[in-house]
Order: structure tokens, then sequence, then C-alpha cells
């Protein structure tokens, strides 16, 4: 079952850009279903993903191109049927630490072929005159989040678990390819993930003095020590200038790349979009209608949250965030007795960073992560039955 759904993520990986990708995420359900002795089940991870599906089918009726709003909705649908029957199986264990591990070696698989797709050379030279890697078998900015994420999953192993093997190694290489990449989201999910979970480390220390408290301001001041030191330096140029980029429309100092303005731009167009239709918006899937009429081009709003405001409006923001809100709301409650709550916290937490700059609600890993994070919630209420 493991090795089935290891294929499952590898399959949202490898074969994003192939059309062939759904009939096999579906050959792979079908022998989950055929392996696994599945009994239907309707928990909150079901209620949750479904209310979003059916607004995505309501929204049709007055979208402007109903086809987008309707496949959105069946995207939606098909990968609830897919997981729901992993999260049967899965429930049985009441213990995600398999998965969690599952994504971090998938995600170490998916790099060390980045490394082979790209050249070895070529991800090591961070201070390559050939700038950022390109988009290949998948975006680059996705496959940046998700080497990211591995180093996040591995650190907690190492931070919370006590876990010390030959291959916590790998997350050296597995940082140059984020580095490589010139990911901003992949950057900072790897300083924001880190520093939390050193945060949540303290905050769960039983100790009642100052070490404690010292010896995390002692990780930060080193943490930003270290990255000041390398962004200072020629191989960290790439990196830094597009850190600086990003940061110059807040701060108003530097100039903002182009990259970045070109999403300041987006986001204007779709929070304009939601001025006009507030509650309900223009349509699931069709900001296309804005982007191609202003900029001559077929895309998405690069932003999760004017994308949903802009197409769904209010409803579809409450809809699809209420999701990752009632998990925040109901894992704050167990950091203190169970370590695995503290990774879906950090995760959880950086998902409403990292939405600021990518369309996430209608990705696959998207809802197999909430599975992962819904499964957690239920092993946690029968491991701790008194917390209410």
């Amino acid at each position: 079952m493991l090795i089935l759904a290891a294929l499952f993520v590898m399959t949202t990986y490898f074969l994003a850009t192939v059309g062939s990708g759904m009939y096999v995420l579906f050959a792979i359900i079908i022998l989950f279903l055929v392996l696994s002795n599945y009994k239907l089940e309707f928990h909150a991870f079901h209620v949750f993903i479904f209310q979003f599906c059916l607004y995505c089918y309501a929204n049709s009726m007055w979208a402007l191109n109903y086809h987008n709003a309707i496949s959105n909705g069946n995207t939606i649908l098909y990968l609830l049927i897919c997981l729901s029957i992993m999260y049967c199986h899965f429930k049985k264990f009441n213990d995600v630490t398999q998965l969690m591990k599952l994504i971090m070696w998938v995600g170490y698989i998916v790099v060390f072929y980045c490394y082979l797709f790209y050249g070895v050379d070529r991800v090591a030279d961070l201070s390559s005159d050939e700038g950022r890697l390109s988009n290949s078998f998948n975006n680059i900015n996705t496959l940046s989040m998700l080497a990211s994420t591995v180093v996040i999953i591995n650190t907690f192993f190492i931070l919370f678990r006590r876990r010390r093997a030959w291959s916590d190694l790998l997350i050296f290489p597995t940082i140059f390819f984020v580095l490589s990449s010139q990911s901003r989201k992949g950057v900072g999910m790897i300083v924001l993930g880190v520093l939390l979970l050193f945060f949540l480390k303290y905050l769960r220390s039983k100790e009642r003095n100052l070490l404690p408290l010292m010896r995390f301001v002692g990780i930060v001041l080193v943490f930003f020590i270290i990255i000041l030191l390398f962004s200072s330096t020629s191989v960290m140029e790439g990196v830094t200038n597009r850190m600086m980029g990003f940061l110059a429309q807040f701060t108003e100092e530097g100039e903002i790349d182009a990259s970045t303005q070109a999403r300041i731009e987006l986001r204007d167009l779709g929070w304009a979009q939601f001025a006009k239709t507030p509650w309900f918006g223009m349509g699931m899937g069709c900001s296309y209608f804005l982007t191609n009429e202003e900029f001559g081009e077929n895309t998405y709003l690069h932003d999760n949250y004017v994308e949903l405001a802009a197409c769904g409006g209010i409803f579809a923001l409450v809809s699809y965030y209420s999701i990752f809100l009632y998990l925040l709301w109901k894992e704050r409650k167990y950091y203190k007795i169970d370590d695995m709550c503290n990774l879906v916290l950090v995760l959880l937490i950086i998902k409403f960073f990292t939405d600021y700059g990518s369309v996430s609600y209608i990705t696959k890993m998207n809802y197999f992560y909430l599975m992962v994070y819904f499964l957690h919630l239920e092993s946690c209420k029968v491991k701790y039955p008194w917390i209410k």
C-alpha cells in the first residue's frame, strides 16, 4: 500500500505535463481498492473537501465559462474519491509517520532525478551564467517547493525524533537544488519552516530556566548570520537579487524585478475583478478572461487568494480556507503532547505564505497533504480522547 501511495505521489510530479498521467493515477487507485479492505466512511476530510467541490459545481451556474467550473469540480471530486480509498486504509494505523517519510523519500527521488535531468554540474553551479533552472517535466517552483518540504520533514525527524542517519546528508544536495532553482518560495519555505520547528521545540521544553530561550535565540542568530554571509557572495547573487526584487515591493527600496512586477499586475487585476463581483466571483477557472483581455495571454493569477477571490468571490475563499483554519484550530491543542503535530502545524502555516505566490487549490498534492493532515487529526482524537 505504501508503494502504491508512493507511486501516486511520484506520478503527480513526473507525469504532471503528460496526458496519460490521470490514467496512471486511476490504475494505481484501482489496485489500491482491490488490495485494501475498503469500507465507505465519512469524516471531516470528506465533508470539507466535498463542500468545496460542490461550490465549484454551483459556481458553474453564473461562470463566464461554465465548463471550467465544472472541470474544477470534477478534478476535486475525482481526487476526493481516490484519496478516500487511501484514507480508509491509512486511518487504521493511527499514525502518519510512514506517510510523512513517504513524502520525504519521494521528494528525494524527484530531486535526484532533477540532478540527472538538468545535469549535476548545472545544478551544483549556483553562479552559472545561465541563471535559474528552467521549467522541465514539471514547473521549477513546484519542484523547488517539494524539495523545501523534504528539508523541513527531515529536519523534524532530526530535531523531534532525534533520528540520526547517513541519509540526513541528503539535505545538503536538496538545499543546493532549491538555491539553484532560485525559487523565492522554496528558499522562504526552508528558512521559515526550520525556524518554526526550532521555535515549537523551544515551546515544548519543560525546562524552567532561560537556557531553552537562549538556545533558541542563539540558533536564530547563527541562522541569519549564515544567510547574510552567503547572500553577500557571488555564488548566491542570483538568489539574492530575486529575493531583494521581491522584498522591494514592501520596503520601497531598490528595484522590483520583472517577475515580481508581473505578479503585482496580475494581483491588481484580480482584486479589481473581486471589487466588481465580491460575493460569487466571475467563475472558477475563468481568470484567463482577465489576463487575455489585459495582457493578451491565457494564464492564471499566480496567487491562490486572488485567484479564488476573483473567480469564486468571498464564498470561495471561505469554503476553501475554512479547511485549513479548521485544521490549525484543532491541531493547536496537541502540539505539546504529540510531536508530529508540530510538523503538521509548520506545514499548515507555510501553506498560508506560499499561497501568496502560487495557485494551489486545484493541484493533486494539495489534497494529498490534506489527507495526511486530517489523518493525523483523527489519530490524535484516538490517542488523546481527554482533549476536547
